[in-house]
Formats: C-alpha cells, sequence, structure tokens
C-alpha cells in the first residue's frame, strides 16, 4: 500500500505543469518510450533500494504526544462513566508516555480516590504538586487525599495554603477547610 501512494503521489508530482506548461491530456502523457506497467516496475524497485528506517526507534515527539493524549482521553471518558480501574489504567498509560506530566497525576489521583486507593491517590497528588507547584488542583488532590485517609490537620494546612497563597477565591478549599472543622 506504501508503495502504491507513493507512485501515485510521485505520478502526480511528475505529471503536475510547472508554471511554463499548460497540462497534458491524458492521452498525451501516454507517448513514452517504455509501456506504462515497466515504468511502474522500475519506480517500484527504486523505493526498495532505498534504506529501510529502524523499525526500533524511539517514537519521535508527535507520536507519543498523540499516544499519551489518546490514552488520556480514554482515560477521562472512563473516569466520566465512573470506571475508575480503566480510567486508572488509561491514566498509567498515559505516563508512561510523559511521565512529567502534572494532570495526568492528578486526574489518576482523582480517579485512584473515588476507587478508595487512598494512598495512591495521595502519592499522586503529591507528585503532581512536585511537577508543578503552582498548580492549585494538583494541592487541592493532596488536600482531598489526606481527609480521606482521615489525616485532617495536614489537609486544613493544605487548604489554608491554597486560600492564602495560590488562590484566596478558591471554593473548593473553602468547602475543604470547613469540612476539616467540623
Amino acid at each position: 500500500l506504501r508503495r502504491l501512494c507513493e507512485y501515485h503521489t510521485m505520478t502526480i508530482t511528475t505529471m503536475a505543469p510547472t508554471q511554463d506548461e499548460t497540462p497534458l491530456k491524458p492521452e498525451a502523457q501516454q507517448t513514452t518510450d517504455s509501456p506504462p506497467h515497466e515504468e511502474h516496475q522500475q519506480e517500484q524497485q527504486e523505493p526498495q533500494n532505498k534504506q529501510k528506517p529502524q523499525q526500533e526507534q524511539q517514537p519521535t515527539p508527535e507520536e507519543w504526544e498523540i499516544q499519551r493524549d489518546h490514552h488520556k482521553s480514554l482515560a477521562d471518558q472512563a473516569f466520566r462513566d465512573s470506571n475508575h480501574p480503566t480510567a486508572i489504567s488509561n491514566y498509567t498509560l498515559a505516563l508512561s508516555f510523559d511521565p512529567s506530566h502534572h494532570i495526568l497525576h492528578s486526574n489518576r489521583s482523582a480517579a485512584y480516590l473515588s476507587n478508595g486507593e487512598k494512598s495512591r491517590a495521595l502519592a499522586d497528588a503529591k507528585r503532581c504538586v512536585e511537577l508543578k507547584p503552582d498548580f492549585v488542583k494538583g494541592h487541592s488532590r493532596v488536600a482531598s487525599a489526606m481527609a480521606s485517609l482521615g489525616r485532617w490537620n495536614e489537609a486544613r494546612k493544605v487548604y489554608v495554603h491554597i486560600l492564602g497563597k495560590l488562590d484566596e477565591e478558591n471554593v473548593m478549599a473553602k468547602r475543604g477547610l470547613d469540612d476539616c472543622r467540623v
């Protein structure tokens, strides 16, 4: 299929008129010395002689970004559908392509917490904050995980930090702080 596409690309490219030429009609293009099927065979042989790219190369940044984003999209949908194990699995796959993506750690933390895996939720939330210290949602994830573990004083400190240093109007942090006081 690749060879066929290359052949068509080469044919179209060679058939395209330059600025000084006018397009030829199909009958006029077939007046070459060799029959069309022989030209096709010669063109097919040329790509075979070229050096093939290595199959074991790492994906280009574009490829891994596409794969990362694909798995993130699947995970986001699974999370919305309350399929937390699938969300966790796909966030983990996305992180295998980009381990320093703070949003993936944040989202996987939420999936872990929703799945009842509180310690893992806290670990991912902490990693998110390490990667992006000014990411408010990451701090909220840390506080939520701490509160779920019954670590109310630590959760309260995180909410106070959010309101005092990052976002003084953050509604979730205000609610979380109120929950820690009860």
